[in-house]
């Protein structure tokens, strides 16, 4: 959660992905339709990119407080209450309490878990709760109804994770004979669902297609090529190590795995190429890494405590395991693949400050229509508009009320995701010449807002129209701009 918070204190946050997210359960939240600027798809529905109904239950976090600090941090919730339930199986499986705090510890130090909070927000942190949820209560308290609880919600947070909850229920077919004929239903229609949204209730959405199809090889000479790239192999390899490889002592519950790993690997090509511990992707793996680690543990300690009276030696074993797992972390080589290494990294203490101008910059924005902007100002504008526009030259094809830019140099590249700074710098030009807008004096240099004259709801606070530049030509517009005060 700090470090989510520390992103946002440094205006790290991006309308990719952050900001999509956060301006969709916001409007949800003020009970309006959200609609994205997608990129490829442009203007369309927020359920026409990926279909997640389930946003919906974040939106009472916007009830409590208008600020998009309370999603920034709520991600931190869901994972806490994971680890709960991986407890909690633990103990379900009558695993030791040293083995199953132990585990705990290596299913919150994945990297996999801790990544997406250097990464904006995604909804799989908070599904992953729900994924655990239904696996605890049909798995092991065999209650199908409520479980369906759990199972519907995580199917709505993406459609893709219906191919996830497949690999789950085919694991359970073969582990809990007595659920494989629930098991086999579920998965029946969790394929159906996935066939549906994808190829009938999306495309009709954006009216286009679904636009995260992967390349698929078509060969089997192709397939041994792909899946052996020295990238893909080395994150499987340091997946596995992270958790010192004992899920491969776990059986069947290998299945949901080899699944997840097929859906990064397996493709020539996709939108979800990362093949590191980095992003959000791996947030499943995590979840699936663990339960097969727990069931490999519980046949350690059935066989060791056949072999040792006492019970020191799989404690003296587990503890060793776990060191040797935490030390990989830390490791030189692994730098970068865990944001615990932040801890011992003297350019994040030495850039840990309070940047003043979030606040001071955008508290006197006023509540409009729409907003124009930049990819890492656009979030901290997800309450003052109904709808945000990432920067595209060609403004005119949306005409929004407000568009806002800082020009500074030395920022980050992402800053200017789907342009970059010399087409802001003309389009700032262009604007300056431009009948429809003017300019306000917003305060600091190179930092810009311009205002459309027929905007008629609009009202500024806190800027002064004395400081505008007046010539004749000018007059009647500022007059005008006046009059929507």
């Amino acid at each position: 959660m700090s470090l989510s918070l520390w992103r946002y204190n440094q205006g790290q946050l991006f309308y990719y992905d952050f900001g999509i997210f956060a301006h969709t359960i916001y409007q949800l939240s003020q009970f309006h339709l959200p609609y994205l600027d997608h990129i490829e798809l442009g203007h369309v529905i927020f359920l026409g990119d990926h279909f997640n109904p389930s946003l919906s239950l974040l939106a009472p976090l916007f009830w409590l407080v208008k600020d998009i600090r309370i999603l920034v941090t709520e991600q931190a919730l869901p994972l806490a209450l994971s680890g709960l339930i991986i407890y909690k199986i633990g103990r379900q499986l009558k695993l030791n309490y040293l083995f199953t705090f132990l585990i705990l510890v290596l299913y919150l130090g994945f990297p996999g878990n801790l990544n997406p909070f250097l990464t904006d927000w995604h909804p799989e942190a908070t599904a992953n709760f729900f994924l655990l949820l239904f696996i605890y209560l049909f798995v092991f308290k065999n209650n199908l109804k409520l479980s369906l609880i759990p199972f519907f919600i995580f199917l709505g947070f993406k459609e893709s994770n219906a191919l996830s909850l497949i690999s789950v229920l085919i694991w359970v077919f073969f582990f809990k004979p007595l659920l494989r004929k629930k098991s086999l239903v579920l998965a029946i229609f969790s394929f159906a669902y996935f066939l549906t949204i994808t190829k009938i209730v999306i495309p009709h959405l954006n009216h286009s297609h679904y636009i995260y199809v992967p390349q698929l090889p078509t060969d089997l000479h192709q397939i041994i090529l792909n899946l052996t790239l020295s990238k893909k192999v080395h994150f499987v390899e340091q997946s596995f190590k992270f958790f010192f490889y004992l899920p491969l002592l776990s059986g069947f519950a290998l299945i949901p795995i080899v699944t997840e790993f097929l859906i990064r690997l397996l493709p020539t090509h996709s939108k979800f190429e990362s093949f590191t511990l980095g992003m959000h992707y791996n947030i499943y793996l995590a979840t699936f890494m663990t339960l097969a680690s727990i069931l490999s543990l519980k046949h350690i300690q059935l066989f060791l405590k056949k072999k040792a009276k006492k019970f020191y030696l799989p404690s003296f074993l587990i503890i060793s395991v776990v060191s040797l797992s935490l030390l990989a972390v830390f490791h030189r080589r692994a730098r970068g693949l865990s944001p615990l290494n932040l801890l011992i990294n003297p350019v994040f203490w030495s850039d840990l400050k309070n940047d003043q101008w979030v606040k001071d910059r955008f508290t006197a924005i006023p509540n409009t229509t729409s907003i124009m902007s930049q990819n890492n100002l656009l979030p901290y504008l997800t309450t003052k508009a109904d709808q945000l526009y990432l920067f595209q030259s060609n403004y005119q094809k949306q005409s929004p009320d407000l568009i806002i830019f800082d020009t500074n140099p030395g920022q980050n590249i992402n800053d200017f995701y789907g342009s970059d700074l010399k087409v802001v710098k003309l389009t700032v030009d262009k604007l300056k010449n431009d009948p429809d807008y003017r300019q306000l004096p917003a305060g600091p240099k190179d930092y810009y807002l311009f205002v459309r004259l027929t905007t008629k709801s609009l009202k500024i606070k806190n800027f002064k129209l004395s400081t505008l530049p007046t010539n004749p030509e000018e007059t009647a517009s500022r007059q005008k701009l006046k009059r929507y005060h």
